[in-house]
């Protein structure tokens, strides 16, 4: 164990050893002890700041006692137990400081270049408020258990592509109940609403398609509705 005559000797001592008795390399011990004198800690009668820092360190990467380390250190387990209450919580209070979420206006180069991970951090998964998101179809029934669910969508794309490419792309393997078509959009239609998609791709700029097209997508996507909901509720009552 370390004791107070050769703390020097293993600050300025082997790293290896160093990095086995106070689990951290030195530099980030130095740091540590500048940190903690800007923020109040300072040397005694008895122990210095690395002295200190050391006896926290060892207690909490080793377990020991504050009477073994009262032992080690030829102190009593007061001054041990004071000492180490002042180091925790200038440490606590350096976490506001030190603990903290990312940049996000910069992508780290880790994800930037990674074929896997960046495409969810394009500009097109901001949606029209402009955060990250996703769109999700999810179907529940009238028990709200969910039946069906496709994720992955863009932020940025509209509700209606999400579920047109769903019902009319067989790999989604859409739920059709028996006597519903899923040819409720025209080409038309679609047109205008991937026209729709295009408006709100950009970042702060929301859609603005004509009323008259909203107002022909509202009643294809309303009748569409109106013919699941009837279906659904006459399955349910044949069981």
């Amino acid at each position: 164990m370390l004791s107070t005559m050769d703390d020097c000797h293993l600050l300025h001592g082997n790293d290896r050893r160093f990095v086995d008795i106070l689990r951290m390399p030195k530099s980030c011990f130095v740091r540590l002890c500048d940190l903690l004198q800007q923020h109040g800690v300072r040397n005694t009668r008895s122990l210095s700041v690395e002295e200190q820092v050391m006896m926290f360190l060892l207690i909490v990467g080793h377990g020991d006692s504050t009477r073994r380390s009262g032992y080690e250190w030829h102190h009593s387990t007061e001054t041990v137990s004071r000492h180490f209450n002042n180091i925790c919580s200038r440490i606590v209070g350096l976490a506001p400081q030190l603990i903290g979420p990312p940049d996000f206006n910069n992508i780290p180069p880790l994800i930037a270049n990674n074929s896997r991970y960046f495409p969810y951090f394009r500009p097109a998964y901001r949606n029209r408020k402009g955060y990250t998101s996703q769109n999700v179809l999810a179907v529940v029934d009238f028990d709200l258990k969910f039946t069906y669910l496709v994720a992955g969508w863009e932020g940025s794309v509209h509700d209606a592509r999400v579920l047109r490419e769903a019902m009319s792309d067989p790999a989604f393997s859409f739920p059709t109940p028996p006597g519903v078509s899923i040819n409720t959009l025209s080409d038309e239609d679609a047109h205008d609403e991937d026209d729709m998609d295009q408006g709100g791709d950009t970042i702060g700029q929301d859609a603005a398609p004509s009323t008259q097209q909203e107002e022909g997508h509202q009643t294809e996507m309303g009748r569409f509705r109106d013919a699941l909901t009837e279906s659904m509720w006459a399955c349910r009552n044949q069981n």
